[in-house]
């Protein structure tokens, strides 16, 4: 019986461990353009900069560059999770987050961010550098 409860998890493990193979590695450094509009009627055009330096499995770390309303450069922690199998992705950071979809060497994000003086959404399309 002990045998074919350690086969049995082993079978498990290996499962498990090739399910994560299927899962794209989207380390590294994303850009794209996009515009978002301020709640006084004005927009900012702006680079999105997204930076993944830790992936373990669906799991991931890294950092944004985002462009302000006064034009300066921000720097935003991420943290997320890869969703259906990898072909989605969900960023969140303190006061909104990004959703969106994967492709060979794009993604697709819709951002939302819901702090009380700075709401805003926009989609970009950022490819890896």
């Amino acid at each position: 019986m002990k045998r074919v409860l350690a086969a049995l998890a082993l079978i498990v493990g290996l499962t498990a461990c090739g399910a994560n193979d299927s899962l794209p590695d989207v380390t590294g450094t994303w850009v794209g353009d996009y515009q978002y509009a301020l709640a006084d009627g004005s927009s900012v055009n702006a680079t999105e900069r997204i930076v993944i330096e830790r992936q373990e499995a669906e799991l991931l770390w890294g950092f944004e560059v985002w462009t302000d309303e006064a034009g300066a450069q921000q720097r935003t922690g991420l943290t997320g999770t890869l969703i259906n199998g990898g072909a989605g992705i969900v960023l969140t950071e303190r006061g909104g987050f990004f959703e969106g979809t994967l492709a060979d060497s794009s993604m697709t994000l819709t951002f939302v961010r819901t702090t009380k003086d700075q709401h805003t959404a926009f989609q970009v399309t950022l490819t890896r550098q």
